[in-house]
């Protein structure tokens, strides 16, 4: 699993100094309702485009379970890098399970 920087560069997780994966995973947390909203906009999105009764009813119950997960949940769904940005410092026994509480 690769991270892609702000200007573009795509460095392996695994690559990643462990300053760099603490920063990450904290600005995943502080962007939390960012990547929720998002989710949801494309969700919103997809049911505009579809127009299928059978679609919007399993894209309706999506948009209701990700406004009702907490951010852990919905950080581990809707955001692919998340998984393996926790799995990397767990590795490195720089996560602690607590919520905005990396250790290092």
């Amino acid at each position: 699993m690769n991270w892609t920087t702000k200007d573009g560069r795509e460095i392996r997780v695994k690559d990643l100094g462990n300053d760099h994966l603490i920063n990450i995973y904290n600005m995943i947390w502080r962007n939390a309702s960012y990547y929720r909203q998002n989710a949801l906009k494309a969700l919103v999105g997809a049911d505009n485009i579809i127009k299928s009764s059978s679609m919007s009813i399993v894209i309706a119950k999506h948009i209701k379970e990700i406004e009702m997960l907490d951010n852990e949940k919905m950080l581990n769904r809707v955001l692919r890098p998340y998984l393996a940005i926790k799995a990397e410092m767990r590795k490195r026994k720089l996560y602690n399970n607590n919520k905005y509480n990396a250790v290092y």
